[in-house]
Formats: C-alpha cells, sequence, structure tokens
C-alpha cells in the first residue's frame, strides 16, 4: 500500500479514472488541477507517488517536478501524457522522473505499479 497519492491532472475525468484504476494501492489520494497546485500539495502532504501530467495549465507537469524534487529529492513521480514520445521521454528522464506513461494506456501504469518496479 502507498501512503497517499497525488494526481495532478487538468481532467477530472482523467483523475476519476485514475483513482478507480489505482484504488487497490491506497485509500487516500490527493487532486490537484495544475502544477502550482501540485508543488504545495506535495509539500505539505509527502504523498508516497505523484502522478502527473505533462500538460497542465499554469505550470506544466515537467516544471512542477523540478520544484517538487528541489524539497524532496527522493519524491517518485510518474507522468502522463497523451504525447509520450521521445522528446517527452528524454524531458522526463533527465531530472530524474520515475516513468512516463500514454493517458490512452492506462493500464501500463497499472501493470507498472502492481509490479512492484516503483521501489
Amino acid at each position: 500500500m502507498i501512503d497517499k497519492i497525488l494526481l495532478a491532472d487538468d481532467n477530472k475525468k482523467m483523475r476519476e479514472m485514475l483513482k478507480e484504476l489505482l484504488s487497490e494501492l491506497t485509500n487516500s489520494f490527493l487532486e490537484v488541477e495544475n502544477g502550482i497546485e501540485a508543488v504545495q500539495k506535495s509539500k505539505q502532504f509527502n504523498p508516497g507517488l505523484i502522478i502527473m501530467d505533462i500538460e497542465m495549465p499554469k505550470m506544466d507537469g515537467i516544471t512542477a517536478a523540478k520544484e517538487i524534487l528541489k524539497h524532496d529529492e527522493t519524491a517518485k513521480i510518474l507522468f502522463l501524457t497523451s504525447f509520450a514520445d521521445e522528446l517527452h521521454r528524454r524531458k522526463v528522464f533527465e531530472f530524474n522522473g520515475s516513468g512516463i506513461f500514454s493517458k490512452e494506456k492506462l493500464i501500463e501504469l497499472k501493470d507498472y505499479l502492481f509490479s512492484g518496479r516503483l521501489v
């Protein structure tokens, strides 16, 4: 079990799907709509896992992740995107992001988390 999972996505339906998909991993979800809120909630609640959309208003997910890692170097951050191309993958791994997954293939995210590969 993961203590808390922070879901950062500007699409409420996506956050709802993620909560349903990952309900076996935690009883506690935190939800935000943009990168600024993700940074604030991360500092306030120190979630065990952050799942963040790359494209969000006010502050994108990659910028937010860099800010989060400044105050918590061990934060586990996974990214969701509609654009899981090589450029986005490189951006994520340049600063030690834990992984990137396509929104169209959420089952791959679930398989990854349930496999125990996220340490």
